[in-house]
């Protein structure tokens, strides 16, 4: 837990893997609950079934680096994951590269992919309080069940997606 402003509370390098299971918290203005970076082909892969929170103007996940076709970067969020940012922050930024998230959880607060083809996937019974931009590239926007077995009645608001060129439900 950071509570001083623009502190990091965890910042992975290159070919990092992370389950979250806790807290990761950097509570004030301007932190960044979790950050990766790495150089080309990172190799990132983040879980989270925890919370991770930031303050205003942070980021809850910040990834600077490039992801790429063969190795993007790779995000989920499960249904027990929290991903919360205060006011005027982003929940998840994405890179210049291909960047994957899954959502099954809940994200409070905007979720911008930037470059590259990313993808988002959008899990039945999930939410997503902010915008969904897909940015740059040929971005895919893909609604799904995360329990087979439940019933098939959950509604999915897109109203607050963009950026997004392809959708598979």
């Amino acid at each position: 837990r950071m509570p001083d402003a623009n502190a990091i509370a965890v910042s992975l390098g290159s070919f990092s893997r992370i389950r979250n299971t806790g807290l990761i918290e950097a509570t004030g203005d301007g932190g960044v609950g979790l950050r990766l970076n790495g150089t080309a082909d990172p190799r990132f892969f983040q879980i989270n079934e925890g919370t991770i929170r930031a303050g205003a103007g942070g980021f809850g996940v910040l990834a600077n680096f490039p992801g790429s076709t063969a190795y993007p970067n790779l995000f989920t969020n499960f249904r027990t994951g929290l991903i919360e940012v205060g006011a005027g922050g982003v929940a998840l930024q994405g890179s210049s590269g291909v960047d994957i998230m899954s959502n099954s959880g809940t994200i409070q607060g905007d979720v911008l992919l930037a470059g590259g083809d990313d993808s988002f996937g959008y899990g039945g019974g999930s939410t997503l309080n902010g915008v969904l931009d897909g940015g740059a590239g040929t971005d895919t926007l893909q609604l799904f069940q995360p329990d087979p077995a439940a019933p098939v009645d959950d509604a999915f608001d897109l109203g607050s997606a963009q950026g997004f060129e392809l959708l598979r439900i």
